[in-house]
């Protein structure tokens, strides 16, 4: 995936949800907050820094500021690694807050 700085198309979008739902929340969280959590993973996820809900639909590139709106967030910090398993999907508050220490 090359640079793309907030302009993701929705099938990486897609393919960066899809990835953390499967892999990298189950990595982060234990499995039993998890499952209390009785979510419809393909629409809601857990924000990988705060716990609180983030909405598939409310990607911050068309929903801007909305409750549950998330960007795409690169683990190493580094906006040129673009490879799926630097990705994730992230609160745009929580992903600022991270940028800023």
């Amino acid at each position: 995936m090359a640079d793309k700085r907030g302009s993701w198309a929705k099938p990486e979008r897609n393919l960066i949800w899809k990835d953390y739902i499967d892999n990298k929340m189950w990595i982060r969280f234990n499995e039993e907050y998890l499952s209390n959590l009785d979510w419809d993973w393909k629409q809601k996820a857990p924000c990988p820094r705060c716990k609180k809900i983030m909405l598939k639909a409310q990607y911050e590139g068309f929903q801007s500021g909305q409750p549950g709106s998330w960007n795409i967030d690169h683990w190493d910090n580094n906006s040129k690694n673009n490879n799926l398993m630097n990705l994730f999907p992230m609160h745009t508050t929580c992903n600022n807050k991270k940028s800023n220490g």
